[in-house]
């Protein structure tokens, strides 16, 4: 995975974690949102690594 790529998922990672922190004085609806959001984001961004990985060691 390049750089570029890793600091992109990581600082939308730590934007979805900062929604969670503002929306707890909000709404619990919100928090449970940006959650289920957060948890698909980060399982997403670990699908792609190992996707980009797999075609990294089979063009090796």
């Amino acid at each position: 995975m390049t750089k570029s790529l890793s600091l992109m998922f990581a600082i939308i990672n730590v934007l979805l974690m900062l929604a969670i922190a503002i929306s707890i004085n909000y709404s619990v609806w919100l928090v449970l949102l940006f959650t289920l959001i957060l948890i698909g984001f980060l399982g997403f961004s670990f699908a792609t690594k190992a996707r980009l990985d797999r075609k990294k060691a089979k063009a090796e």
